[in-house]
């Protein structure tokens, strides 16, 4: 055997016919290859397999116990792939509630935000809109010609009215 030569290149060059007539080799399996060079199956192992793997527990073909084992190892890891799907898919449910909960509150507060708003732009208008009437009354008044003293009198007679009861 060749110890400084890569498995791999080892099983390629004995997988590979040599195109030298004059050698008289003829070429081999690849099965006889991989022997070759990984060596033969230990009885009851399978070769490349860990050291506990046995033709029983690899293929499991076997009608006896180690096959029930194995069907039942295989159901128990459906069994706990499935739970763990359920589980994942709860706990990604609870969590799209809970920021569903979280975004509907922001947007309750958004909108009591938007509605002071509202309220203050109209107190702005009212504002806005007294304003404006109270400098038109003032310019009014400004432009407007002075009164004569007289005009600020009121006669009030002995009955308490302002005006004048000699008119019959």
């Amino acid at each position: 055997m060749d110890v400084g030569v890569p498995l791999e290149e080892r099983l390629i060059q004995l997988s590979t016919p040599s195109l030298d007539s004059e050698s008289g080799s003829t070429s081999i399996s690849a099965e006889e290859a991989f022997v070759s060079v990984m060596g033969n199956d230990r009885s009851g192992h399978i070769r490349c397999g860990d050291s506990r793997e046995t033709c029983c527990t690899w293929y499991a073909t076997g009608e006896g116990s180690s096959s029930t084992n194995y069907q039942q190892h295989i159901s128990n890891i459906e069994n706990t792939l499935r739970m763990e799907v359920e589980e994942l898919c709860t706990d990604q449910a609870r969590k799209r509630d809970s920021e569903m909960d979280e975004m509907r509150r922001e947007l309750e507060q958004l909108r009591k935000r938007e509605s002071e708003m509202d309220d203050i732009r109209r107190q702005m208008l009212q504002m806005s809109t007294f304003m404006t009437q109270f400098q038109t009354s003032q310019r009014f008044a400004a432009s407007a010609p002075p009164r004569a003293p007289e005009d600020d009198h009121v006669d009030i007679d002995a009955e308490g009215d302002d005006y004048d009861d000699d008119y019959d």
